[in-house]
């Protein structure tokens, strides 16, 4: 099959000449090339069709006649069209009698310039062909099954100035916007000026500018103004700067009720976007674009070629012209030459690139010129002197760019000095670098190795040719495990050897029972431990003969040297000066030190290690310089005790050994760190805590312990992490563990995010061994710390996810955290507790862990002191008790208030500001955010203004009562204060931590973020504090009638640990989506509006069918939308409602006749009949049957008002807010049945799904059946729940019915006034089922202006 384009030079001049530059459609006029501008606008047109399947295929037609003239014909581009579409109207015989008749009628030839001809024949057919065929001679550095976005070929879009560049640079231009909308308003200026005048003007005056400089960016020819944006950017930051200081004051001083108490966080956020684009300014993207040129350089195997290829073969797709070639392919010639010639064409060079340059105008992007691996090319010495003039030829194509490639070490041999980053900008590949953990994930997914057997190597596992010959070696030997240890160390290295050796042995025809890769490896790194110093490289000729002597006789592109180069085993580092020669390296540095450790200690050391250590002088040179051998003091580490029984600290007495024999742990055999008896060796503890102080701070053992804490066997896993932690007090744990938990979350390679992703991810597998969810719960239950919110609310769905139905995993984690000294902890393990119930309720374990939770905290009527705590534990116990099982316990021992012994003593103001002067003044830390003033006030009485006080304690709406109980918000305040300093808080320990989060923090006054340590305690103080409150005070606001009964009465839960992945798909959809067109016939919009008889019928959008099935809504909303043009304001919009309701039987028909007189018939414009109630703060695991939806569902008003008869909601709105939870990106919701309808008929949610249903052999089911993506998508979609109509049956058994009534609007949406004038159109309905099951009722629609 025929499917590439590939045009003779010759047959387009004969085409072109024939055509008499007219269309061959018969009486067409149109021309075939513009002579004016010297464009073609014809297109060719294949008689027979190029590929099977096309219009008018003919099989027997070689490759070469589908393309020959014969075949061809011109035609314009509608004609071309047309036919193609007919071809049945328009056969072979037709068309080439229309060929003949243009041939004969044309008198004067059209010739084409050789350009215009080059550029015909560069199809994006032929584009995509010669991209292939580089691709299949990159082999397999290029390998898209396993390609894993690195981010690097980010950097092409700007090269090619795209629709994505100039997307992305609006789009900043757009956030700019939007936040300098929000700060320039009319009572934000007055404040702004206030401050300062000439600032406030200035900035205002720069923010307008910045849009106006960048608007022609999309012009491809056009230059970036750079000096321009930096001088408007400039203005902005000394504007900044200047009204900054002044608007802290302001916000410091602002109440409540102040218009400008939001300020501060409006200005902060129009800050980040100056900085942002500051930063853009200055980035290598904005310089590339304007550069039009690319040097990528990359170590070996490091993926330049993969990244390459991937970006060839994209732009080929999006038709975006790119050429692709390969160093190894250019000789010591003219490089235009071999490319033209490369592309089989007869043009000059000016002719070729004037091609690609109007195809990239045609196309508004830069055509690209791709040289891949210049270092390769058979004498890289010949880009010095080529390069410069290539890019100076390109200065006249502003539609052309060019990239090329070049391994490190080679840079200065191919690109000269002379060659500026106004030429070719630089750009470094960094391989996996900062997705390593993605890149392991699909390695080891695609090879079948466990990820947590191994560490995430930082430097080597980068590279993904050795990461990919490392998987491919283990899983050909069979293996899913990485051993720890040398035999680790061996296996992950040698693996990769031996993966080399496999492809090498057939390639070089050598005895595959000799490993020769292994040889060369171990000769060199002998010859370089013999060298000594630490010596890691080897003159280029010296390496190439140790090498070469295994395999003697071969020339060199056969040679084992030039192979080991190619599979990135050693790498060469060329001199630019010829005289210095080369010098040969192992490619990766552990690598390197593993291999010369073991000749070190084969060279050096003898039986008497003691003597050697101190008196060789080779070893003596590496610890003599300790910070330059680091990597090879490590391998000792790991070697010596493994190889000769000894640890490196009883040989070496020095402390900078520290940190390489801390990392060296993860590495050890497990065996060589124990007693026989399985306990970690005395001297290793000892050796590790008595020189820890040495360090400022431990995170390298943090690092070290998380990366072994699931490692079943080994003495360091989380069982030793636990028994670290455990003995710390909270504030000493925070200062080390929780600082280091909050620093490495950001890095997506530390094992703090690879622990918690890997929990977190709903992608992989249940975890089967229960002792790996063991060592990981444990683990995950110290990350509950961090005052992070990231990583404290995702741990915690990692948790719950990692344990999954083993619900006996929490029976070890209550007892093992009863009495953890941090109440941060607890909190969370009975949270993840409760998640794990919530979704396993049906579990006989999960009453094993409610009775544990009930002798824990509820039997002696003492539960601990926190009020989330205590309402995680209660749940436990509430989901047991519901399923009515044999299981018995007093529930009012479990539901609030409590007997508990737990006690507070509020101190007065001079007894607060003793214990906070004192502390302050024993510190050497001066503190600058004094968090205790927003708190306790300046003089300590507890009249703090801070958001906390305000809006968490809520003494902005009452300081007299908190939450209506017989404490004042200053008593409070008071106390809390003191326990936030009792907990530990201190300023050297604290203080600049929190300063600088409070004042660098771009989260303003937002809730969804990294907290303090001063925030997290005062959390912990006034959970405390409410749960003394509850236990010991009455109520004292008599317009508070409820009493409590749970922290959501105060909307304290924040973390629904039932949910793991809150944006579900629809399992089910409707069959049928009701279609509506709000442009008939393109109806003028104010006869549109008026038109109030246009609306959809009512009965098509209440008989749904699921799967075809029939189905009834319990409640919907279709909305529809068109935009009235590109430029105008206005929107239409058309919304139905449906809002069911249930009714006794013999009630339905007085109901329907109430709606129809009062509602339906009515003349006046009317709302919403009813609305759907939402249910905020419920679990979506407690629903229906916890107590909470009793007790926020009472009082409901959204039923319909002044119903004659009784009647009942049908669904709700299941709605979570994402007010503190950062396990989610944004609020979710779910419909759900009513709880009344849920109770009527048993429903229970169907964990992970958006369903409910019964139990039983034909049960009803009921599921949210939205086409919206989230909540914020319902008002742009379909968004409906219903039921399988097994429900009617169900309800007329109980004598029941369902009655829908039906509201709907056509109106216009507007930014302006304009449109929101015109009134608007109603339709009001009510529908139910006659005897036949069929939907029946009354309809009226009018239109209401708004006179």
């Amino acid at each position: 099959m025929h499917d590439r384009v590939s045009y003779k030079q010759s047959t387009l001049k004969k085409l072109w000449a024939a055509s008499g530059n007219q269309c061959g459609y018969p009486d067409c006029e149109n021309e075939v090339v513009d002579i004016e501008t010297e464009t073609v606008v014809g297109e060719i047109c294949h008689i027979r069709a190029q590929s099977e399947g096309g219009p008018r295929y003919d099989p027997s037609l070689s490759d070469e006649e589908i393309d020959e003239y014969s075949n061809l014909i011109l035609l314009c581009p509608t004609h071309h069209t047309h036919i193609d579409k007919n071809p049945e109207d328009y056969p072979i015989e037709e068309l080439e009698r229309w060929k003949k008749e243009q041939e004969a009628m044309s008198t004067s030839p059209t010739e084409l310039s050789d350009q215009l001809l080059t550029e015909l024949q560069l199809t994006d057919s032929k584009f995509e062909t010669e991209v292939e065929v580089t691709i299949s001679n990159a082999k397999d550095r290029y390998n898209p099954e396993l390609h894993v976005d690195t981010g690097n070929s980010g950097i092409f879009e700007p090269l090619g100035r795209t629709d994505e560049f100039d997307a992305s640079v609006q789009s900043r231009l757009d956030d700019l916007d939007e936040e300098a909308s929000s700060l320039f308003t009319e009572r934000y200026n007055s404040i702004l000026k206030d401050v300062d005048k000439d600032a406030f003007q200035d900035l205002r005056e720069a923010v307008d500018k910045i849009p106006e400089v960048l608007e022609s960016i999309d012009e491809v020819s056009a230059r970036i103004p750079f000096d321009d944006l930096q001088q408007a950017l400039d203005q902005a930051e000394e504007s900044i700067q200047d009204l900054e200081p002044g608007l802290r004051q302001k916000d410091e001083e602002a109440s409540m009720e102040d218009p400008g108490n939001h300020i501060l966080y409006h200005f902060r956020q129009v800050r980040t976007e100056i900085y942002n684009l500051q930063n853009f300014v200055e980035s290598r993207e904005l310089r590339v674009a304007e550069a039009s040129g690319l040097k990528l350089l990359g170590d070996a195997g490091i993926g330049k070629t993969h990244t390459l290829c991937n970006v060839a073969r994209s732009r080929v797709e999006e038709g975006y012209p790119t050429v692709f070639l390969l160093g190894e392919n250019f000789a010591d010639q003219d490089i235009w030459t071999q490319i033209i010639d490369r592309f089989g064409l007869n043009c000059t060079t000016d002719d070729f690139l004037g091609a690609l340059n109007s195809l990239g105008e045609s196309c508004g992007v830069r055509s690209l010129i791709l040289i891949d691996a210049l270092n390769e090319s058979p004498n890289p010495r010949i880009w010095p002197k080529r390069l410069p003039g290539v890019l100076r030829k390109l200065q006249e194509y502003p539609y052309v760019g060019i990239c090329v490639s070049c391994r490190s070490g080679y840079e200065d041999l191919v690109l000269p000095d002379a060659i500026g980053e106004d030429q070719l900008v630089e750009a470094w590949h960094g391989g996996f670098s900062k997705v390593e953990y993605e890149a392991v994930r699909t390695f080891f997914d695609a090879h079948g190795i466990e990820h947590s057997s191994i560490p995430v190597l930082k430097r080597e596992f980068q590279v993904p040719l050795f990461l990919k010959l490392f998987c491919e070696n283990l899983e050909r030997k069979g293996k899913s495990r990485v051993s720890h240890g040398s035999e680790g160390l061996t296996e992950i290295f040698e693996g990769y050897i031996d993966g080399v050796h496999e492809r090498l042995w057939r390639e070089l025809d050598y005895d595959p029972g000799v490993n020769k890769v292994q040889q060369a490896v171990d000769d060199l790194a002998r010859e370089m431990a013999e060298r000594g110093n630490g010596t890691k490289r080897l003159p280029k000729q010296d390496a190439k003969e140790i090498v070469d002597d295994l395999l003697p006789g071969r020339s060199y592109s056969e040679s084992l040297y030039r192979h080991l180069l190619s599979e990135g085993v050693i790498s060469e580092v060329a001199s630019f000066n010829e005289d210095n020669g080369e010098s040969v390296r192992f490619s990766y540095d552990k690598f390197a030190d593993h291999k010369l450790a073991q000749q070190y200690l084969d060279l050096y050391v003898d039986e008497d290690l003691e003597r050697d250590f101190s008196e060789n002088d080779e070893l003596q040179e590496l610890f003599d310089n300790p910070d330059l051998y680091t990597g090879l003091i490590q391998a000792f580490a790991v070697h010596l005790p493994e190889q000769h029984d000894v640890e490196l600290f009883d040989l070496v007495e020095l402390s900078e050994i520290l940190k390489p024999v801390i990392k060296s742990l993860g590495w050890r055999d497990p065996d060589s760190l124990t007693t026989p008896e399985g306990e970690l060796r005395e001297e290793v503890h000892d050796y590790l805590w008595s020189e820890i102080q040495l360090l400022d701070e431990v995170n390298e053992l943090w690092r070290v312990l998380l990366t072994l804490a699931t490692s079943t066997e080994h003495p360091l896993n989380a069982e030793y992490l636990h028994e670290v932690l455990w003995d710390q007090p909270i504030a000493g744990r925070d200062n080390n563990w929780s600082k280091f938990l909050h620093e490495e979350f950001d890095e997506e390679t530390s094992e703090v995010f690879r622990l918690i992703n890997w929990g977190f991810s709903l992608e992989h597998e249940s975890v089967e061994s229960e002792e790996l969810k063991r060592l990981m719960s444990i683990s995950l239950s110290w990350f509950f710390s961090c005052p992070n919110r990231y990583v404290r609310d995702r741990a915690t769905k990692s948790l719950v996810n990692v344990v999954g139905s083993d619900l006996r995993v929490y029976i070890d984690l209550i007892e093992r955290f009863q009495e953890v000294n941090d109440p941060y902890i607890l909190e969370r393990v009975y949270a993840a507790a409760y998640g794990g119930v919530l979704r396993n309720r049906q579990q006989e374990s999960a009453a094993e862990v409610a009775e544990l939770v009930y002798e824990s905290e509820f039997e002696n009527g003492n539960p601990v002191p926190n009020v989330l705590s205590r309402d995680y534990a209660r749940g436990i116990i509430e989901a047991a008790v519901s399923l009515d099982r044999d299981f018995e316990v007093d529930i009012e021992r479990v539901r609030p208030p409590y007997n508990s012994s737990f006690s507070i003593d509020i101190p007065d103001s001079e007894e607060l500001e003793d214990l906070v002067t004192e502390r302050l003044e024993d510190a050497d830390y001066e503190v600058e955010a004094n968090f205790w003033y927003g708190l306790a006030g300046s003089g300590f009485e507890g009249d703090g203004r801070s958001d906390f006080a305000r809006y968490v304690l809520d003494t902005n709406h009452d300081s007299s009562h908190v939450h209506g109980y017989d404490i004042s918000g200053e008593e409070a305040l008071r106390w809390i204060t003191k326990r936030v300093f009792e907990l530990g808080w201190d300023p050297d320990l604290f203080g600049e931590f929190d300063h600088y989060l409070n004042r660098w923090s771009n989260h303003g006054r937002g809730t969804r973020k990294p907290e303090k340590f001063s925030k997290k305690y005062q959390w912990i103080a006034y959970h405390e504090l409410i749960a003394w409150v509850i236990d010991n005070c009455e109520i004292a606001d008599s317009s508070r009638e409820e009493p409590y009964n749970g922290p959501w009465v105060q909307w304290d839960r924040n973390i629904d640990p039932s949910v793991l992945d809150p944006e579900l798909d629809a399992e089910l959809s409707l069959d049928d989506v009701v279609e509506y067109n709000c442009r008939i016939e393109e109806e003028p919009i104010e006869e549109w509006i008026q038109n109030h008889d246009g609306f959809p019928p009512v009965d098509s959008m209440l008989d749904i069918s699921v799967d075809g099935e029939g189905w009834v809504p319990l409640y919907g909303m279709y909305k529809w939308k068109a935009e009235e043009g590109n430029d105008s304001e206005i929107e239409r919009d058309v919304f139905c409602r449906i809002d069911p309701v249930i009714v006794d039987q013999e009630d339905k028909q007085e109901l329907v006749d109430w709606i129809k007189e009062e509602w339906v018939k009515s003349d006046e414009m009317r709302s919403t009949l009813g609305s759907l109630p939402t249910l905020t703060q419920v679990f979506r695991g407690e629903y229906p049957w916890h107590p909470i939806v009793e007790d926020r569902w009472e009082g409901d008003s959204s039923i319909i008002i002044g119903s004659p008869v009784d009647i009942e909601h049908t669904a709700i709105d299941l709605f979570w807010e994402a007010e503190y939870d950062c396990s989610i990106n944004d609020k979710y919701g779910m419909y759900a049945p009513s709880p009344y309808l849920a109770d009527l008929l048993d429903l229970e949610w169907n964990v992970g799904t958006m369903q409910f249903t019964q139990s039983g052999s034909d049960p009803v089911c009921v599921a949210d059946i939205s086409e919206a993506q989230g909540v914020h998508d319902r008002i742009n979609s379909m968004s409906m729940i219903g039921a399988s109509d097994t429900i009617l049956d169900e309800l007329e058994a109980e004598g029941l019915e369902i009655v829908w009534p039906v509201q709907g609007e056509k109106r216009v949406i507007s930014t302006g006034m304009g449109g929101n004038q015109m009134g608007k159109s109603q339709i009001r309905a009510v529908y139910y089922l006659n005897d036949e099951g069929e939907f029946t009722g009354t309809v009226e629609t009018d239109f209401h202006s708004w006179d």
